[in-house]
């Protein structure tokens, strides 16, 4: 991991840029429609630190239940995320602790969006 000081934060996209526009989104890079995500650190998809943000009601980008291969660490800096499978919804301060193969989601982010610190840490580092 880089080691680095602390940065002016990066203005999160405006909510429907669309597809000719995304390069004002620079550095963030849209996931699915409607989520966006900031790398932070790290060297791989299954080791990395990231902001993400879903815009105003923007829906998981798969129909199914979601799992990871890695272990997830999310936590809900603003706005918030409805979770359709269990019916409730996550708002700020919200925390999560997914261990590999932990069935989550699908999401759709409530009326002011969702802001999002998130933290991808491989199994086999977990572990030591």
């Amino acid at each position: 991991m880089e080691q680095k000081e602390f940065t002016q934060p990066l203005p999160i996209p405006l909510p429907n840029i669309s597809s000719k526009d995304r390069s004002s989104a620079k550095p963030w890079i849209l996931l699915s429609p409607g989520i966006w995500e900031l790398h932070l650190n790290g060297p791989s998809s299954s080791h990395k630190s990231v902001l993400q943000f879903w815009e105003p009601g923007a829906v998981s980008p798969t129909k199914d239940i979601v799992t990871h291969e890695y272990i997830e660490e999310v936590m809900t800096i603003e706005g918030s995320l409805r979770d359709s499978t269990q019916g409730e919804e996550w708002g700020m301060g919200a925390y999560a602790y997914r261990y590999v193969g932990m069935k989550h989601g699908l999401y759709v982010a409530g009326n002011e969006g969702c802001y999002q610190f998130v933290k991808c840490i491989p199994s086999e580092e977990a572990k030591n």
